[in-house]
């Protein structure tokens, strides 16, 4: 399974390629971690990311990727929104900075546990849980 990662804000561009450097930095996710980049528009030198591509598999999890996520957004001064989604079906959720900065200990844990849990669920599972 594979899930892509994509930020909005003001620096989403800057932010992703940190975002990728932090989650490639995690043990079980070296090697799983890919940024993905579009060509520079006409007049503009260099690539633009767009998205962060985790190649999910043993040994890394959609908790891992999650709890990644949640940490790095914590230690984000700027708002910075964060998508985290399923590539097979398009499931996923979004975590902001603002959210789990504003959100106690238990309550972040909660968000992130949500997003893990829709991540991880089959395509019955998720069917299930929003009946």
């Amino acid at each position: 399974m594979d899930l892509e990662i994509s930020l909005t804000g003001d620096d989403a561009a800057d932010d992703l390629r940190a975002l990728r450097t932090w989650l490639a930095e995690e043990p079980e996710l070296r090697g799983r971690v890919q940024l993905v980049e579009r060509p520079p528009e006409p007049g503009h030198l260099g690539t633009v990311p767009t998205l962060i591509l985790v190649a999910l598999g043993t040994g890394a999890t959609t908790s891992g990727v999650v709890t990644a996520v949640s940490t790095w957004l914590q230690h984000r001064a700027a708002e910075v929104a964060c998508t985290v989604t399923r590539t097979a079906d398009g499931t996923g959720g979004t975590l902001s900075a603002g959210q789990l900065r504003a959100a106690d200990l238990t309550a972040r844990g909660r968000l992130a546990n949500e997003l893990s849990t829709a991540l991880a669920a089959t395509t019955s599972d998720a069917s299930r849980l929003e009946g």
